[in-house]
């Protein structure tokens, strides 16, 4: 049988101290609202009323209040703005129109413009009805086929953008741009190998080069201890030197070592041998001084500068490729935003009535500041709740501990054996 849960100790702990609740909900929300009061930025709002001229359907409603909207006013608000010095200095497409709302209410529609300045609301939204008014009016009024000229630019849309779709799939289908970084790879490796096999090598003749020098030392020495001592003591340092001249003989391809077969293989050894060994060691490392220094000089071949510069010459057509499908790239989207932009605007051409048309119903809008009471009673609230339900938590979770370790105490221990 499972073992119910006692809500009673938890109820009475909330009641004990309801007032702590309640404080820490008055505390909390009291700083949350005073933050967000002074964290917030002034807010301005400005109003112009258009009057529609004419019966409207919900369709046509809506169509006005996408026109009303269109990028294409941001475009032409944007421009005079700059020959005011008026545009913010990190403008982007769209953050005018994110300042913008669209109200219509019967035959009533209000455009509402809300920035960080009174002035700059007001300039918004006079600027921006002027140009909505502008737009309808040039679609609507005008004895221009609207409709008829849309339609055509959006059959001249629709032939650019499968244009730039086609070019952009030929570019692709060259294989161009793979080859060219198949290549840069490949002139990679030969690089890289032009680099480390005369180093390689290199390194092996210098090293040879340092044990040629040491056996001619110890021959050198030995030759001295030979003249003095007469061959005595000296049977063991012979028969190492002979030990490491053969190993040196035998190792690796090339160079070997050319020495007499009666010097390295005799088992005693006279002074007339070690001129002839000294004479045979001087001579390999002057032989491989030289191969060393014709290595040294291989290092830096013209093979290895060609090779470096048609790398530098395939790279720069790499990205030379890069850049047109780049450009290909964004030639094929904005073609789609345009036909998709003017798809639009002839459905909206189709829902509104040719004989639309807007008027002003006042001159300058005038901008007020917008309360920041709403927000920050709404900060408080839901900051006042937040401690509540957080306080609330923390005196449930007090009373469970107290409640296991109350358990604890009280529970018997086990007897021995």
């Amino acid at each position: 049988m499972e073992e119910e849960i006692d809500l009673k100790p938890y109820i009475l702990a909330l009641l004990r101290s309801w007032y702590v609740i309640i404080l820490a909900g008055v505390l909390v929300g009291l700083g949350s609202g005073l933050v967000r009061f002074l964290t917030s930025s002034p807010q301005y709002e400005a109003r112009q009323s258009l009057w529609i001229v004419g019966s409207i359907s919900e369709d046509q409603m809506a169509a006005l209040e996408a026109l009303a909207t269109d990028l294409a006013i941001e475009q032409q608000v944007a421009e005079l703005l700059r020959e005011q010095n008026a545009l913010p200095v990190n403008y982007e497409l769209g953050m005018l129109t994110g300042q913008i709302k669209v109200a219509i209410n019967g035959n009533n529609m209000q455009i509402i413009v809300t920035t960080n300045t009174q002035t700059d609301a007001e300039r918004l939204a006079a600027l921006w009805t002027k140009q909505v008014v502008m737009l309808v009016t040039e679609l609507y009024i005008k004895d221009q086929p609207a409709i008829a000229i849309t339609e055509q630019q959006l059959a001249e849309a629709r032939a650019r953008y499968q244009q730039a779709q086609a070019n952009l799939e030929s570019f692709l289908a060259s294989d161009a741009l793979i080859v060219g970084n198949q290549e840069v790879r490949r002139l990679n490796d030969l690089i890289e190998s032009a680099r480390s096999v005369p180093f390689a090598r290199l390194n092996e003749y210098l090293a040879r080069q340092n044990e040629i020098e040491l056996i001619l030392r110890d021959a050198r020495l030995l030759r001295d201890r030979l003249t003095t001592e007469q061959g005595n003591n000296i049977a063991d340092a012979t028969a190492a030197l002979l030990l490491r001249i053969r190993n040196l003989s035998t190792r690796g391809n090339q160079p070997i070592l050319q020495l007499d077969s009666s010097v390295v293989t005799s088992a005693e050894v006279s002074v007339e041998d070690l001129n002839r060994l000294i004479t045979s060691l001087e001579r390999e490392y002057q032989s491989v001084s030289n191969r060393i220094d014709q290595l040294r000089a291989e290092t830096d071949v013209s093979t290895l500068q060609d090779l470096i510069t048609q790398l530098t010459a395939v790279q720069v057509r790499v990205e030379q490729l890069n850049a047109r499908q780049r450009d290909l790239v964004n030639e094929r989207d904005q073609a789609y935003a345009q036909l998709v932009s003017l798809q639009q605007r002839l459905k909206d051409l189709k829902a509104i009535a040719p004989s639309s048309s807007l008027r002003p119903i006042s001159d300058n809008p005038i901008a007020y500041r917008i309360s920041r009471l709403r927000p920050t009673i709404l900060s408080t609230a839901i900051g006042g709740l937040a401690g509540i339900v957080l306080t609330a938590a923390v005196i449930i979770a007090r009373e469970a501990l107290i409640t296991a370790r109350r358990g604890t105490v009280l529970q018997p221990k086990p007897t021995g054996d």
